[in-house]
């Protein structure tokens, strides 16, 4: 009984390490797009531009 719900603990742990990771990735990969976008249509802007854009936290 111990061991299985030691295993059930590991397995939830895993989970969840492996969906923030995914998030995190997917959240950085959004927003490089979201920056690149922007740049593009807004070259006048200049590099500046993305210290705003960049999201707080």
């Amino acid at each position: 009984m111990e061991e299985k719900k030691a295993y059930g603990l590991v397995m939830v742990f895993v989970g969840v390490f492996v969906f923030l990771l995914v998030s995190i990735m997917s959240y950085s990969l959004w927003r490089d797009r979201q920056v690149n976008a922007f740049m593009t249509t807004n070259r006048a802007w200049g590099s500046s531009a993305t210290l705003f854009l960049r999201p707080r936290g």
